[in-house]
Parts: structure tokens; sequence; C-alpha cells
């Protein structure tokens, strides 16, 4: 019984694969190494589908990415069956073929892979994803393929002509692709350091000069999230300019824009869990900042940011207790706000901050 329902279930998983395969490319579907259809047999591209349905070509590739077709490899199927759709003229098919070429990839053994063919198929459709990544003239779709490239993909995107596009990608201008593109170049410099970390170094020197230099708030506001996201992807590339960045940084705390403040505040807690110890020196100079900061109740957004940041280099850096004792008012601040704060994330950061800087004796703090 139990292997006549496992039939059952294998011969409908086959007709739903014919059913897509003749929605998208006119054809059966043909599994790997299965013999060659006889001659004359009918075939379609999907440029020439004069009388197709839209509907159902989004709704096949749709499936085809979210149906479990487990014990099935639909790798050159995907390549020769769904690549097309990447140029379809319809943007809702672009985004369709996009997703479900990145989702089956994916969970395919072959992303991991070594040999010949299986390096090629992976480099032509993830050179045809990257191409409509930076080209396509539709943002989500753009931003949709660089969602879908994960960590998973990274040994592939690290390779020369790979890491071309999404250095491309930088110039987005869409703000939410040039986050995904830094993030992504952040983790394959462990794949190829040689080739990602020169230009990857120059960007870094960009993005500081954008926020010291910079005269719109915005620039400066996105310049400081690219380095976080930069700090948090490629430890490595920053270590040795974190005093270069703290530089830079560090006047811009007490800038009049409470998104550059955050900003940068971010920044500086990825940093601290980067230099650790590094940072100890520059503690006096930052706590009256942060004391400043927390004082000033005009703007949630950077007392919340300010407590983040301030938790994060405490425990990154060994710097507790201490700071109760060198101002002594920062203790009576952070029971203010646990007492007053209207914002329930503003008192859990503050009663995370207090647990971080640890416990002071009563009686010393009184003296």
């Amino acid at each position: 019984m139990e292997t006549k329902l496992i039939d059952l279930l294998y011969l409908c998983v086959e007709r739903l694969l014919n059913m897509i395969s003749n929605i998208l490319s006119g054809k059966m579907y043909r599994a790997p190494g299965a013999p060659q259809p006889k001659k004359g047999t009918h075939t379609r591209s999907s440029s020439y589908f004069p009388d197709r349905n839209v509907e159902s070509i989004i709704l096949a590739l749709k499936t085809l990415g979210s149906f479990n077709f487990s014990g099935h490899m639909l790798h050159e199927f995907v390549r020769d069956s769904c690549v097309v759709y990447l140029d379809d003229e319809n943007a809702n098919i672009r985004r369709a073929a996009a997703q479900t070429c990145c989702q089956l990839f994916a969970g395919d053994p072959i992303i991991f892979q070594t040999s010949a063919h299986a390096v090629q198929v992976v480099d032509e459709v993830l050179e045809k994803l990257l191409l409509v990544g930076i080209a396509d003239p539709d943002a989500t779709i753009r931003q949709t393929i660089l969602v879908s490239l994960d960590e998973r993909f990274d040994r592939h995107l690290a390779k020369a002509e790979n890491v071309r596009s999404l250095f491309i990608a930088l110039n987005d201008e869409t703000f939410v692709i040039r986050e995904l593109a830094i993030t992504i170049l952040g983790r394959i410099t462990a794949f190829n350091p040689a080739y990602v970390i020169p230009p990857l170094r120059k960007i870094l020197i960009q993005l500081l000069t954008e926020i010291e230099y910079s005269g719109p708030v915005r620039n400066k506001e996105e310049s400081a999230r690219l380095l976080t996201l930069l700090v948090m992807a490629s430890e490595n590339l920053v270590k040795p300019y974190i005093e270069t960045i703290l530089k830079v940084l560090l006047p811009n705390i007490r800038d009049s824009s409470p998104g550059v403040v955050s900003s940068v505040l971010q920044a500086l807690g990825e940093i601290a869990r980067v230099g650790g110890e590094d940072l100890l020196p520059y503690m006096d100079q930052l706590m009256p900042m942060f004391i400043e900061i927390l004082q000033d109740q005009s703007s949630p957004v950077k007392r919340s940011a300010a407590l983040t940041a301030l938790g994060r280099l405490a425990s990154n850096t060994g710097y507790v207790i201490e700071p109760y004792l060198k101002y002594p008012v920062l203790l009576d601040i952070l029971m203010g706000i646990i007492k007053t704060e209207q914002s329930v994330r503003i008192r859990q950061e503050t009663m995370k901050l207090i647990g971080v800087l640890g416990a002071l004796d009563p009686y010393r703090h009184k003296v």
C-alpha cells in the first residue's frame, strides 16, 4: 500500500512538471540524461507565444520555485526554460522568473558541486541573473535578485566577472540595492580577496569622505549605513582602518540631524564589535557625548541608537562599572529613562545596558 502511494505521488509530480514545462517551453519535461525527443517534435521558445497566458506563466514559475520537487534535478530545465523569461517584456513575469531561478539553484546540490558541467550551468544562470540585477528597469526586480543571492552563491559570486557586476550595483539609484550589493561584496572577500578587497577599500575611503565632507544630510546618513553594513560583512577589511574610521565618525555624533547621528552610532557599535579593546582610549571622548544624547529628550531615535551603541561598546571593550564611577550622573539618567520613558523599545535597551554595565556597590556610588 505504501509503495503504491509513493508511486502515485511520484506520478503526480511528474504530471505537474509536464504541465509546467508545457506552459513555459511548449514541450514535455525531460529529465537530465533522458533520451532526446524524436526529430520533428514541436518545440517553441518563450519569445514566440502569440496566444500566451501571462497569469499561467507566472503561476507556473511560482509553482516551480515553491513546490517541493525533491528527487528531480531541475537545474538544466531552469537554464533552458526559465532563464529566457528574465528578458520578458512583462515585469511580473521577469520578477517571478528571477525568484524561481534563485530559489531552485539555492536548493539544488549543483550549487556546491565542482565538476566542469556543474560550474558551467551555475555560471550561465548566475551571469544572466546578475545582468538583470543591475540593468532591469524595474528596481523591485533588481532588488529581488540581490536579496535571493545568499551565502550559498558566494563561491560563484566571487568570480571576477560577477564581482564586476556587483560593483556596478553599488552605483544603483536605489539605496536598498546598494545596501544589498555592499553586503554581498563584503561576504565574498573571503573567497577572492585579491580581486575584491582593493576596490572595496576604495569604497571604504569614499564612504568616509562622504560622511566627513558631504553637505546633504541624506548622503551622510546613507554613507554611514553603508559603512555599517560593510563592517558587518567584512571585519578583516575594516580592522586596520578603525582609527581612521573613528576620527571621521566621532565629530558626526554631534550632528544636528537625528538620522545622521543614529546611523553613525550604529556604525560605531559594529566597529566596537570588530575592534574590541582598541576602542578603550576613545571612551573618555565618547562618554560625554553619550550622556548628552541620553539627556536629550527631543529625539527618541538618537536615544535608542545611543543606548544600543553604548551597550555594544561596553560589552566588547570590557568597559564596565567604571562608567558609573567616572560619570556618576549616568546611573541616574538610566534609572530616569526606565521610570519615565514611554517607548517600550527604549526601556528594553536601557535594561540591557544596565545589565551590561554591571552591578555597582551602592555605598561606593553614594560616597
